[in-house]
């Protein structure tokens, strides 16, 4: 069986659709299936660096008028999988492949567009299927929901540990976990810095940052200097980052799942349009406290949000128990069964 992910990853937009994608792989490895990434030339070095030698990986030219068919040549006897995970994309190309690729699955979380799609999975929590019903066709599946969330296994795995150690102590906010995307191309990773800093409380934090953010180098100084803070990039192990952390500071999008199915609080920011709805819902429901989106919070804003949650174990623990019943982690097999 021969699955190919089109996906994307770039300083620009992060790696969270590359991320989910490996997860999925890395599940329909395990019983046998033949991974190929397709992504375009000039995110090359991140594809490679992250995918590694576990699957193989298709060069895409960057005009995307050509990708079908470069990957036609590539694999001229077809495929049994079409995973599509790409903003840029709609119906057009999946459209291209239909006779190359026996199933077409869809990863989105916008509804923006029109589709081509056996299967589409929107894991936003608080999506509904009828935010597709008009931009796809009458045979195409939708799952939906956060129950569809793509993570690794080893969040599950990891899973009651952490809600576990949370039940256990929820009295005392003693380690904070900073992660802004891979690339915070914004900086707002040191805005972070300088919130959890005029709290003047005393806390050990973990920053995770790309070692290919532009704003690196930087960041790393700032976390050299501050007293118990540690920098981590490419980081593997964010479970146990997780699971060890009693609060979050961090972006919306794929992570923010990673975060409930952990049951870690969480102060959130949109960083990009594809988080706004992901954030609001979670707010709404009371499993993080949203600060808005870039140009809306600064420093005073996570200062004073950090400092309440400091003095409110209450809500620190209410907090995590409606994280947890967000996500459980078991979203691949939930997909891979209706493959």
């Amino acid at each position: 069986m021969i699955v190919v992910f089109r996906v994307d990853a770039s300083i620009t937009i992060g790696i969270g659709h590359l991320m989910r994608c490996l997860a999925l792989g890395g599940e329909l490895a395990k019983k046998g299936w033949c991974c190929f990434f397709a992504c375009e030339t000039d995110n090359f070095q991140i594809v490679t660096e992250l995918v590694g030698e576990k699957h193989s990986i298709v060069r895409l030219p960057i005009d995307a008028r050509h990708h079908a068919s470069t990957l036609f040549q590539q694999l001229p006897k077809g495929v049994d999988l079409l995973v599509v995970d790409s903003y840029k994309l709609d119906a057009s190309f999946g459209k291209s492949c239909r006779g190359w690729a026996d199933l077409i699955l869809v990863i989105d979380d916008l509804a923006d567009r029109q589709y081509e799609a056996d299967i589409l999975v929107d894991q936003t929590f608080g999506r509904s299927e009828y935010d597709y019903s008009t931009l796809i066709g009458n045979s195409c599946r939708v799952l939906t929901g956060s129950r569809f969330a793509l993570l690794r296994p080893e969040f599950a795995r990891m899973r009651q540990s952490s809600l576990n150690r949370r039940d256990a102590n929820c009295q005392n906010i003693g380690r904070i976990l900073v992660s802004l995307g891979s690339n915070d191309p914004d900086n707002i990773t040191t805005t972070v810095l300088d919130g959890i800093i005029a709290t003047e409380k005393a806390v050990e934090i973990d920053v995770v940052l790309g070692s290919q953010a532009p704003h690196y180098n930087l960041v790393s100084s700032r976390v050299a200097n501050l007293s118990g803070a540690r920098m981590y990039s490419e980081f593997k192990d964010m479970p146990g980052l997780m699971a060890s952390a009693d609060i979050s500071i961090g972006a919306g999008g794929t992570t923010s799942w990673e975060r409930c199915c952990m049951g870690l609080p969480s102060i959130t920011m949109t960083l990009a349009r594809n988080q706004f709805l992901i954030n609001q819902n979670l707010h709404n429901l009371g499993a993080v406290a949203h600060l808005g989106s870039i140009g809306e919070f600064g420093k005073e804003d996570i200062s004073t949000s950090l400092t309440e949650l400091i003095s409110s174990p209450s809500a620190v623990r209410s907090m995590s128990m409606l994280a947890r019943m967000v996500c459980d982690g078991q979203g691949i097999e939930r997909v891979i069964n209706q493959l």
